[in-house]
């Protein structure tokens, strides 16, 4: 089945203005080594004028900036601008280890956690942060015709489980996505994309790691494909993820089953090689044929359930660390085989 996916009055831009990386021929690696100015994705109002609150974002390049290693990145989100914070930056790098930092859409501090120690990780007390009031956002790189590539990151997942519910209106959902697919309106242009205000998107499907902080497990998953239609529509903020709007149409297709984890920094990865399709968490390994998705960008994405003060204990963002990509395989052909035995089609000749 098919589900509207919409992101409500903002556009889903994971690319930017100039030259993106390809994911399917060249790697990199970001470890976030600093906060201040160097932050990922957008900061204040880079929309067009009239656009919703600055909803709008398509120009960051982070070439030369530390932490980052091997091709040029453009980061972009999908929303920025609330203006929550006089000097908003929609996702930056900060010290997750004190609690002095605001989130970048409230006015509340993010409580400080333990920092990444995770093998690989060389700046154990630094993450990007990508949130959203109330709302859905992510942080996307690579170009939307990239197909055969891998991407690992290390993730704080919270454990909400004792105070949430996802079968009611608090919950919190982080993930990692490969193959975002274009948004199916907007086709002008890969890498310069710009729509009237208040635009409204479509996203058309990726594979994800989702993990529901009321659930404590870690879901390899399909997002499904949406058509235009004007409801129903959704952005993940379902009470539950089985049931999209209504009872029939799911908005997303397990692959695997639930992995538990404990509240704390964990490796998420996926790996597209044609139809195959891996998913990691730490060790545990998920591996799945799907032909659905055949390209698109990768993506780091947030979605807490609601706006509010009340959100305050929960609401805090992903913290993101150690991001890196590679290309994979591309799958070899396999060969008709050549029958042994005539068709029926030629007995004809032999007869």
């Amino acid at each position: 089945m098919r589900k509207i996916f919409i992101l409500s009055l903002m556009v889903l831009v994971i690319s930017a203005v100039g030259f993106a990386q390809d994911l399917d021929t060249e790697s990199f690696v970001d470890q976030l080594d600093s906060g201040g100015a160097n932050q990922r994705g957008c900061n204040a109002d880079q929309g067009p004028s009239g656009s919703y609150d600055g909803d709008w974002c398509y120009e960051i390049l982070t070439d030369g900036t530390a932490g980052l290693s091997g091709a040029d990145v453009n980061y972009g989100n999908t929303f920025s601008g609330q203006y929550s914070q006089p000097s908003e930056i929609e996702s930056p790098v900060i010290d997750v280890t004190v609690g002095t930092n605001y989130n970048p859409d409230r006015t509340w501090l993010i409580p400080a956690i333990a920092a990444n120690t995770r093998p690989g990780a060389t700046s154990p007390n630094y993450a990007v942060i990508v949130g959203d009031d109330g709302g859905f956002n992510v942080l996307g790189f690579g170009e939307w015709d990239d197909k055969n590539y891998e991407v690992k990151v290390d993730v704080f997942l919270p454990d909400h489980t004792s105070a949430l519910n996802n079968a009611g209106n608090e919950f919190v959902r982080i993930g990692l996505a490969i193959r975002c697919q274009q948004d199916i309106v907007d086709d002008t242009n890969e890498e310069i994309m710009v729509e009237g205000p208040g635009f409204i998107s479509r996203q058309y499907g990726c594979y994800a790691l989702l993990y529901d902080s009321s659930e404590g497990a870690v879901r390899p998953t399909k997002v499904l494909e949406n058509l235009p239609s004007p409801e129903p529509y959704d952005d993940l903020r379902d009470l539950s993820l089985t049931n999209a709007g209504d009872a029939t149409v799911p908005v997303v297709e397990f692959l695997g089953s639930p992995i538990a984890v404990s509240e704390g920094w964990h490796t998420l990865g996926i790996k597209a090689s044609g139809t195959d399709i891996t998913f990691t968490v730490d060790s545990t390994t998920v591996e799945v044929s799907d032909d659905a998705i055949p390209e698109g960008k990768a993506a780091l994405f947030y979605r807490t359930s609601s706006s509010g003060t009340a959100n305050e204990t929960y609401d805090h963002g992903a913290k993101f660390d150690y991001i890196r990509s590679n290309p994979a395989p591309t799958p070899t052909p396999v060969p008709t085989p050549t029958p042994l035995y005539a068709s029926p089609e030629t007995w004809g000749l032999y007869e």
